[in-house]
């Protein structure tokens, strides 16, 4: 980050969720641990998308994590938001971290064809069942990658 030339984050994380399908014992995000987990509403992450871009000059990538991100049902309207909005050209890439395990709605993934070359999916291997998204990310030509390598050890569906 450097004031004098504007404020250019490298990488910036933006929660949608404190939700999550599967319960791994060493989540690093402590997901486990939320006694009332929560999935922000469209007009929570558009206002704070908003927020954040306002006072940067840019983000070389925007990582978009919960929880799993996908159990958001709002995150469509972000990610118009982000790539379609006032401050997109701000954006230089969004990476989505997924376990895999829930297909995103229609609109999701219309809109991450459409801007496929500014998206990857990070999808976090913990099981088998952790490929069950990649059919759908395949039938809409969708940028995507199985990191197997992952912090969790034991994890309960």
């Amino acid at each position: 980050m450097s004031l004098k030339n504007g404020i250019k984050l490298k990488k910036t994380m933006f929660v949608v969720t404190t939700k999550c399908n599967i319960k791994c014992d060493n989540c690093n995000s402590f997901i486990n641990k939320y006694i009332f987990p929560i999935s922000y509403d469209r007009k929570t992450l558009v206002s704070d998308a908003r927020n954040l871009l306002e006072f940067v000059d840019s983000i070389e990538e925007l990582v978009i994590l919960g929880g799993e991100t996908f159990l958001n049902r709002n995150l469509d309207y972000l990610l118009e938001y982000l790539f379609e909005g006032e401050y997109s050209n701000k954006v230089e890439t969004i990476t989505i971290s997924t376990n895999g395990t829930i297909i995103p709605n229609i609109e999701t993934l219309k809109i991450l064809k459409k801007h496929k070359e500014k998206n990857t999916i990070i999808i976090s291997k913990y099981f088998d069942m952790c490929e069950t998204i990649v059919p759908e990310l395949k039938k809409f030509d969708i940028n995507y990658v199985i990191n197997e390598q992952v912090h969790g050890e034991k994890m309960e569906k």
